[in-house]
């Protein structure tokens, strides 16, 4: 198969659009990778008008199997549909909250001219699917053969830290995190760097990614997961991270983890901060180590059996037909 995919990025390691294009390959697809934000001429009416114009004659030109679109917040109406006319099969999978309604910017405006629709959140869909029919349920993931590898192996760790939290910054996560100001805790990620209360202390002004990332995860006993307010039921793409890095992690619960991770067995969550402080407590215990690593090993497992991202891109190829 011929995969067109447009991307928010230009597809550098190790970007989610890189994943998915190094999925497709491993399935023995043909795959190229156009940015839908090139040169930022998306953030400009008539520069974005003229990348859509480039980048769909790009895509006539290829002749692809099958266009698929991450977000593509940007693409004017009436280019995708054009393209299905051509009988190009359209896909979009977006991993943020499609109709801007907790940030207008993610607001997709042609989910109905897509042949097909795939949302990281199940939540969503019933909506989805009064706009589009083909709407489906395909979560997030992790990329464990290309990306996310477990750099320091779990026996022969020596922690840096006792927390860590990386991601970037919003209220809730800063409010949360604030109880954790007096522990060993490293936070890190876009926008932590202005933070006037105490948890700005433990700030590490560093972005970290790929490699140094799951390196930081691997030093640290407990990574800690807070969602961003557009997760209502399914879960981001940290949840498959940490233990795709066979590193240990405490999760904000979402419904939709019970269908992706025993609890208490693959993963621990928390639904509120009383409860995260008791778990934090209780696995910083040394006592409590042993079934720490054990947590941390069922989870890596779950993740590499099925999470991630070439069994997502095999979901996705199996309903488009």
């Amino acid at each position: 198969m011929r995969v067109l995919f447009f991307a928010v990025d230009d597809g550098r390691f190790p970007s989610y659009s890189y994943q998915c294009v190094q999925a497709f390959k491993d399935l023995g697809h043909e795959v190229r990778l156009e940015d839908l934000r090139k040169h930022k001429m998306h953030k400009h009416p008539f520069t974005n008008k003229l990348l859509n114009k480039w980048l769909f004659s790009r895509a006539e030109k290829y002749n692809p199997d099958l266009l698929l679109v991450n977000k593509g917040t940007n693409i004017l109406p009436g280019y995708i549909k054009k393209l299905s006319g051509k009988g190009i099969k359209t896909a979009n999978w977006t991993l943020d909250e499609p109709f801007g309604l907790v940030n207008k910017f993610n607001r997709i405006g042609n989910i109905s001219e897509y042949d097909y629709f795939f949302v990281f959140d199940p939540f969503y869909l019933q909506e989805l699917s009064a706009v589009n029919p083909h709407s489906y349920y395909l979560p997030c993931a992790a990329d464990p053969v290309h990306v996310h590898k477990e750099v320091i192996p779990l026996g022969k760790r020596k922690y840096k830290h006792d927390l860590s939290f990386i991601g970037s910054h919003d209220n809730k996560r800063e409010d949360l995190l604030n109880n954790f100001a007096g522990y060993d805790i490293k936070v890190a990620g876009f926008r932590w760097d202005k933070v006037s209360t105490p948890i700005g202390k433990k700030v590490d002004k560093r972005l970290y990614t790929g490699p140094e990332m799951c390196g930081e995860f691997n030093q640290s006993r407990i990574n800690i997961n807070i969602h961003a307010p557009h997760s209502i039921e399914g879960v981001n793409i940290r949840t498959f991270e940490i233990p795709a890095c066979n590193s240990f992690q405490v999760c904000d619960y979402f419904k939709e983890i019970n269908n992706l991770f025993d609890i208490g067995k693959e993963i621990v969550c928390y639904r509120d901060a009383g409860e995260l402080k008791e778990l934090v407590d209780y696995y910083l215990d040394k006592n409590n180590s042993g079934e720490r690593d054990r947590i941390t090993v069922a989870g890596h497992k779950r993740v590499l059996r099925e999470h991630t991202v070439k069994h997502r891109i095999e979901k996705m190829l199996s309903i488009i037909h």
